[in-house]
């Protein structure tokens, strides 16, 4: 089985496209009144960095491509979906350890991680006042993000 993509010119000039099915062994023959034709196989692109493409038919009765809910020809097979997987980058995770002496004991010390992720920086502290504090901050951290 396989699919064409046949395009034309319409009566005003314009290019027009389809996609068309032609059963396998046969060959494609442009209709006669067509004018300007261009034909050639077609495969629908499937972008995807771990998914490979799966055909469904929806409750609508059409054919689609998941993930991503393309909808395709009802003709279509794997065969006619090309799965281009997006090149993966690699970010850069950059750790910054920070010590802190304890107030009330100067034999305690808390160790604030601040983390750089490309442009998004967190933290994280080992010290009570993070899971006392309502937004998880404690001053070790609040004193990091103010510089």
């Amino acid at each position: 089985m396989a699919l064409w993509e046949f395009s034309n010119q319409n009566k005003h000039g314009n290019w027009r496209s389809r996609v068309v099915f032609v059963p396998e062994g046969k060959s494609f023959s442009i209709p006669k009144g067509f004018g300007n034709v261009c034909a050639s196989r077609f495969k629908y692109v499937h972008r995807h960095p771990i998914l490979p493409p799966v055909l469904t038919t929806g409750q609508d009765g059409n054919k689609y491509i998941i993930p991503g809910l393309t909808k395709v020809h009802p003709q279509t097979t794997l065969k006619d979906i090309k799965w281009e997987k997006p090149p993966i980058v690699k970010i850069e995770r950059k750790t910054e350890k920070f010590e802190f002496t304890s107030s009330s004991d100067p034999n305690v010390t808390y160790i604030t991680k601040m983390y750089t992720t490309g442009s998004n920086v967190s933290y994280a502290c080992n010290c009570p006042g993070v899971w006392r504090s309502k937004d998880k901050k404690c001053k070790h951290i609040k004193s990091l993000e103010n510089g």
